[in-house]
């Protein structure tokens, strides 16, 4: 399970989204899960894998309203970073992507005809 700090900032923009509600029940019941699961003295949140998979959806884009994804991206872009752990970012979190997969080999002779 993935673990975030959130700032005070966070928490309050997490908070409020989750009073504040949408109209779609699935966004809105996970900001209340995410709320709920929220320890508001330290800003700790451990989150399934369901819960992470749910957040880059909803902060993903093209299926999701640009309200979600800024909310989202509010709240846990710092720890996820911009692609909200989906690939390898500037943030140093999770997710294999083709990074990850073994290198190409170089075709040198390509390299050499042009010397």
């Amino acid at each position: 399970m993935p673990y975030v700090t959130l700032s005070k900032t966070e928490m309050a923009i997490l908070r409020n989204a989750a009073r504040k509600g949408d109209a779609d029940m699935g966004y809105q019941e996970l900001l209340m899960t995410l709320n709920s699961l929220l320890d508001d003295t330290t800003g700790s949140l451990y989150i399934s894998q369901t819960t992470l998979d749910l957040i880059q959806r909803y902060g993903a884009g093209g299926c999701s309203k640009l309200s979600w994804q800024g909310t989202l991206h509010s709240i846990f872009g710092r720890s996820f970073g911009e692609t909200l752990g989906r690939k390898r970012d500037d943030s140093g979190r999770l997710i294999q992507t083709e990074a990850d997969a073994p290198a190409k080999p170089v075709d040198l002779s390509k390299i050499l005809r042009t010397r």
